[in-house]
């Protein structure tokens, strides 16, 4: 007969896990603004969000929560990074990046350009992270996420 309590215990363990791996992502994610903030006088900030009705749903989330991270429980949720500024109204940002994140935290994945990353951990998260921000499409994008205006559009 199959036990399943420790079917379920095993479960919780994962949850464990998922829960540290999740905040550990999330620090990733927070440096990564912590520096781009304090040199771009917070002016951008990248963020991972759901796709599937566009950019219009994270800006209305992330304005009225303050929400800096997505929400992991739709399985069939298509997810994005995104490049915002804080410092214009009414923008949507864009999407510089497709992102992948098991229920566990890792493997993640970052897909740009062609290329796609399999994160294990934080190390070789953030190197992915930094190949995408040294990517010259991406770069250029975030430039103009920089010098965005109230008034502009990101395309």
């Amino acid at each position: 007969m199959i036990n399943f309590v420790d079917s379920l215990n095993k479960g919780l363990e994962l949850s464990q896990q998922a829960d540290e791996n999740n905040k550990e992502i999330d620090a990733v994610f927070a440096e990564l603004n912590r520096q781009l903030d304090e040199v771009y006088e917070g002016k951008v900030a990248v963020k991972r969000c759901s796709a599937e009705s566009g950019m219009e749903k994270y800006n209305a989330l992330a304005t009225s929560s303050g929400l800096t991270y997505p929400d992991h429980s739709r399985a069939d949720a298509r997810m994005v990074i995104v490049a915002t500024n804080p410092t214009v109204k009414m923008n949507a940002g864009k999407s510089i990046a497709n992102w992948n994140q098991s229920a566990t935290g890792y493997p993640c994945s970052i897909a740009f350009s062609g290329q796609k990353y399999i994160c294990e951990d934080k190390e070789s998260l953030e190197l992915a992270i930094a190949d995408l921000l040294a990517n010259p499409f991406v770069a250029k994008t975030l430039l103009k996420v920089i010098n965005a205006e109230s008034t502009e559009s990101f395309e």
